[in-house]
């Protein structure tokens, strides 16, 4: 691997570590508060509280689809195994440290192919 493949991969593992932290640091409060599900339910609730907040929630959940259409496709033309691994955990996790993870793998990938 060169060493711009593996300072893209450094790149993408800090944007997966600082979008990790950004937002569950600010999700584990609403799970201790309310628990998974009322947590889960808030959380909901003011993604669609007012207009602005209604246009970043659609905005990132067509952004979310779209990348992971494009997961799909990649993986498929890298023969890249496990790729439901990412979107679950981008559902699940968040898809802003799925999808820097999902690059690492394809960098990799990429390089052995």
């Amino acid at each position: 691997m060169t060493v711009s493949r593996k300072a893209l991969c450094v790149i993408y593992g800090l944007i997966g570590l600082i979008a990790f932290v950004g937002t569950w640091g600010n999700m584990l409060g609403v799970l201790k508060e309310q628990g998974f599900w009322g947590g889960t339910i808030k959380f909901w609730q003011d993604a669609l509280v007012n207009e602005a907040s209604r246009f970043l929630t659609v905005d990132i959940l067509f952004l979310g689809l779209a990348v992971v259409l494009w997961m799909l496709l990649e993986a498929r033309r890298l023969e890249i195994p496990g790729v439901w691994f990412y979107v679950i955990f981008g559902l699940f996790i968040a898809i802003s440290l799925a999808m820097p993870l999902f690059m690492i793998h394809r960098e990799i990938k990429l390089v052995v192919a």
